[in-house]
């Protein structure tokens, strides 16, 4: 009763902000990480697949048990593919369990029915409301993993694909990714695996009770279980590909830089995401999960007492006490991610509880990386979705598009010191208005456009999906880097253009979505194959398996940075940092961005601007991670516990709407 009354003391504003983004995300056309409204992931799941139980082989696990499956049909050459939904790896973490790594699942008696989909973990249900919903289908019960395969056989040896779903970390579930295209025509085995989300799989304190990253340690006891048990459905332990989206991509990402995953994966394909964005890792988580304790263990303040609270709180409460502190957060001028997302643990336990030793840009800089076969890739227009909600909720709201003086002197500022980029100089902000924005134009909000999307988008995603293929081609792996430009039907009059997330239709169609034919149906063929190609030779083009109308995929290289730009037909390019400024370079702003036609000659040498801009985002970047790198040497006072943010420039400026609308900036994942 306590956390429902303090809800209700919540401004009225923050809840009509959170309401009308819950509201926008079930009318996007194009989404893909949000339920249905009125259906069950288990419903919409379950709706896909023939239960025949007599005619799908019952697998025999080694130390665990049995677990009959189901079938699917894939789309095109309608070819059968086994299913087995549901397959447990953990036990239940609840109790002295709940927030520490997961405890492997212990055998069972008799066969388990792995013919329906497994209840989904505990989360944020922005499909139908800013505040968690039990539709019957949720439960901490969730260390479960959906298994798709041509072939049960233990001879079969076949590559494995483990696929993690996106989410913000805070939502989502196995069933996101089935398996109808992508084992159309590959002979591979799909896993989706589901882990814990929002504070119950990040929650940080510290200490050794709660530790954090529980949802990341959950990724990779689903990849221990996979190295022991895939071979009994077709798979090879000794070809395992660990890919994702967004927050799944992030995950990967880390996953990568783990010391725990040595031997578990052998190649990396994340999309539209990484370990170096601002938003997938907390730099000063303790001070969240202190703040989320404070509200879900009101009155509690012996260790041992917060402790055997936070065990004991019923789930949605403790989401409750996370979204209440998100949105004390965002009235202080911050982002409100923290206490849900993945951080460094510096509690005294074992190393092999922690996921990463050191910050992931360390990691990635150090010679100790073991690096591997690595593809990635964004889409052409990853900011246009947080510039539609910084419209809605900020500028809009304090009239700031008709405000020249704000528009010319402080909006990238403060977008800056939003992210966590202390910037006193004004260096960041500089080099990125020489980047973005045409200096003759700097007050006209319609004139500015193009360049906040392009810049969002570099910041979020394209300059750290460019540094790691980098770092990894340095390293001496093929790594290959990809440009989802390709503007079909499902995009084409779309307001945000080619969006983050508008490239997975391609590769995991949906029943909700149009039909893929023509150029579209083409371009998901070939990434597909690419996608496939990965997993199976560790090579998107090798010779053994050509894709169609596509040329040779060249590795990335930094002294001419080549990738592949997935139009139709796909055309390999160089110097990937001209995809900084593609909106501007394509005044997307005057039409929604139709064209399909490649806009720069496949070598053409880096524009000023593109140049500008990747100096830019990679100072943005480096600055906010030692800015945050300092703060964790710091007080350990959190900001958002005392109120103090008379040192940010977000505070300075009327922050709550912009501050939500970066929050929420990857409420698709």
């Amino acid at each position: 009763m306590r956390i429902k009354a303090m809800v209700a003391s919540v401004p009225v504003a923050l809840l009509l902000a959170v309401a009308v983004h819950a509201r926008s995300v079930q009318q996007q056309p194009m989404e893909f990480d949000v339920h249905v409204a009125g259906h069950s992931a288990s419903q919409m799941d379950a709706a896909r697949y023939n239960v025949q139980a007599d005619a799908v082989p019952v697998v025999t696990l080694p130390g665990l048990g049995q677990v009959q499956g189901t079938t699917s049909v894939t789309d095109q050459a309608k070819r059968t593919v086994f299913s087995y939904l549901g397959v447990p790896f953990g036990e239940a973490p609840v109790g002295e369990l709940r927030f520490v790594a997961p405890v492997p699942k212990k055998p069972w008696e008799g066969v388990h029915d792995s013919t329906v989909p497994g209840k989904t973990c505990f989360q944020v249900e922005l499909g139908t409301a800013a505040w968690p919903v039990d539709d019957g289908q949720q439960s901490e019960d969730c260390l479960v993993l959906d298994v798709h395969t041509p072939k049960v056989d233990p001879n079969a040896k076949l590559p494995v694909l483990v696929f993690i779903h996106g989410g913000n970390f805070y939502t989502g579930y196995a069933g996101q990714k089935p398996p109808t295209a992508l084992l159309d025509s590959a002979d591979i085995v799909l896993v989706s695996p589901q882990y814990r989300l929002g504070p119950l799989g990040f929650l940080n304190l510290q200490t050794e009770e709660v530790p954090g990253n529980a949802g990341l340690l959950d990724l990779v006891e689903a990849l221990r279980w996979v190295n022991k048990n895939i071979q009994y459905f077709g798979g090879d332990p000794s070809r395992v590909t660990i890919a994702g989206h967004s927050a799944g991509a992030a995950s990967a990402s880390v996953l990568y830089l783990s010391h725990l995953t040595k031997d578990l994966i052998h190649g990396v394909l994340p999309m539209s995401g990484s370990a170096l964005g601002f938003w997938a890792w907390d730099r000063t988580p303790e001070a969240a999960g202190n703040s989320i304790t404070n509200v879900a263990c009101l009155g509690k303040t012996a260790i041992a007492d917060r402790v055997a609270c936070l065990r004991a709180v019923p789930p949605k409460d403790l989401i409750r006490a996370y979204l209440m502190y998100a949105g004390i957060s965002l009235l202080h001028g911050h982002l409100g991610m923290s206490g849900s997302i993945p951080s460094l643990q510096r509690a005294a336990i074992p190393d092999d509880k922690k996921v990463l030793l050191d910050l992931p840009e360390n990691i990635l800089s150090s010679d100790d990386l073991k690096a591997l076969p690595y593809m990635t890739g964004v889409t052409k227009h990853e900011g246009t979705y947080p510039l539609e909600l910084a419209e809605k909720f900020y500028l809009e709201l304090n009239h700031l598009e008709s405000n020249a003086s704000f528009l010319r002197n402080d909006v990238v500022h403060v977008l800056l010191a939003v992210i966590g980029n202390d910037d006193p100089a004004g260096y960041v902000s500089d080099t990125s208005v020489q980047a973005y924005f045409d200096p003759t134009t700097l007050g006209d909000y319609q004139s500015m456009r193009d360049g906040l999307i392009d810049m969002l988008g570099a910041f979020g995603f394209k300059s750290a999906a460019r540094r790691i293929v980098q770092r990894n081609s340095e390293l001496g792996q093929p790594s290959y880097l990809y440009a989802f430009n390709h503007n079909g039907e499902l995009t084409r009059k779309s307001p945000e253009g080619i969006f983050h997330g508008a490239d997975q239709p391609y590769i995991f169609p949906m029943p909700k979505y149009p039909t893929l034919v023509g150029n579209d149906l083409e371009v998901s063929l070939a990434l597909r194959k690419y996608v496939t190609n990965f997993v199976i030779y560790q090579n998107p083009t090798p010779d053994e398996s050509p894709v169609e109308h596509s040329p040779t995929w060249k590795t990335f290289q930094r002294d001419h940075e080549d990738y592949m730009e997935l139009v139709w037909p796909p055309t390999q390019k160089q110097w990937f940092q001209n995809e900084l400024t593609v909106a501007r370079r394509d005044q997307f702003n005057e039409g929604f961005g139709t064209s399909t036609a490649p806009t720069v000659a496949p070598t053409a040498a880096p524009t000023a601007a593109s140049t500008a801009a990747s100096t830019a985002a990679s100072t943005a970047a480096s600055t906010a991670a030692s800015t945050a790198s300092q703060s964790n040497t710091s007080s350990k006072t959190s900001r958002a516990d005392n109120g103090n943010t008379s040192n940010s420039a977000a505070a300075a400026a009327p922050s709550l709407a912009l501050a939500l609308c970066l929050a929420t900036l990857f409420a698709r994942r």
